[in-house]
This record gives C-alpha cells, structure tokens and sequence, in this order.
C-alpha cells in the first residue's frame, strides 16, 4: 500500500488549522470569565510533560555536577564514581520504598472504606460511614439529655428556687430556648471546628 506524502502532509496541516480554527472560536464564545481557566486546561498536558522533562534534567544535572566535582577533586578515582552511583541508587530506592509506601497506606485506605458497599441503611444515607456514626451517636446523646432536661423543667421537677417559680408558659419559653440555644451552639461549633 502506497500513500503520498504531500497528501498526507496536507491533510495533517488542514486538520492542525481546523483544531486552531475550532479552539479560537471556542475561547470567543466563552465568557470572559471562564475563559483562563479554559486556556490553562488547554495547555495542562503539555506543562506536564515539561514539568517531568524539567525534573529529569535537574535530577541529571545534580547527578552530573555531583559526578563533576568528586572527579575534579580526586582525579577521577573509579570508586568515587562507584560511591556516587551507590549514593544515587539507595537515594533512589529509598524514593521507591516511601512511594510503595503511600500506595499501601491509600489502598489500605480505600479497602478500608469498603467502597462496594452502600453508606446507606434503612434508606438513611451514609449511616455507615465511621465520622458520620460518630456525629449521629453525638446528636442522640445531645437530644437524649436535652428531652430530659426539658421533661424536669416542664414538670417542675428541677429542686431550684428559679425553675419552681415559672409559670406553664414560662416553662415551655424556657425549653424552647434552651433547644434552640442547644442546636445553635452545636452547629456552630461542629462547623467550626470540623
């Protein structure tokens, strides 16, 4: 099979100004204040192979002035360039082993979080997460001790002069602020400090 490669070169260049043609046009009809965000996701691959290129050249580099000055230093002694290879490899195993290691520590992780099963119980979403059973054995305790703080003061049961003194209509204004204060409270502090 034979192709041309003036055709081919041709239709490579009509695709190339077609991409340019489609990509101007695109960033017109963006507004103008999405339209950075979208010029650098358009240039993202490519600063990461740079990005890449650039640390493999400044690994190389400092492995070549490291090689550099022990060979100027010490007349380019075959063991000193064995040591320095030997530093290097134990540097670079010792990167491996952290990075093998932080893939254990988040597969362990996600394993952990069992993610094929569902969060949910009873149609109660995210009752299974450990935060979230935390959060909702914390608000059952919180009402729990709430409803009985209210039951004794709604009852006149509470052994002190200013609670034997209110009124029905004064009790329930009572408890009523004191939930209110209660959930208020709770939020702001959960929000805050979570």
């Amino acid at each position: 099979m034979s192709c041309d490669i003036n055709v081919e070169n041709a239709k490579v260049n009509s695709a190339q100004s077609a991409l340019q043609a489609a990509q101007a046009s695109y960033m017109q009809c963006l507004p103008v204040a999405q339209r950075p965000a979208a010029a650098l996701n358009s240039v993202a691959s490519q600063d990461a192979i740079y990005r890449q290129e650039a640390e493999q050249l400044a690994f190389m580099t400092n492995f070549l002035s490291k090689q550099k000055s022990i060979t100027s230093n010490t007349g380019g002694n075959l063991t000193t360039l064995t040591d320095l290879a030997n530093d290097t490899s134990v540097q670079l195993n010792k990167e491996i082993d952290d990075i093998k290691a932080v893939i254990r520590k988040e597969k362990r992780i996600f394993i952990d979080s069992d993610a094929q099963r569902s969060p949910a119980v009873g149609g109660l979403y995210f009752t299974l997460v450990p935060d979230n059973q935390i959060l909702i054995a914390f608000m059952t305790c919180m009402c729990a001790f709430l409803l009985v703080i209210s039951l004794l003061i709604l009852f006149n049961m509470i052994p002190i002069m200013y609670f034997e003194g209110l009124t029905y209509i004064n009790r329930i204004v009572t408890i009523a602020g004191l939930w209110a204060f209660a959930l208020i409270g709770t939020y702001i502090g959960l929000y805050s400090f979570t």
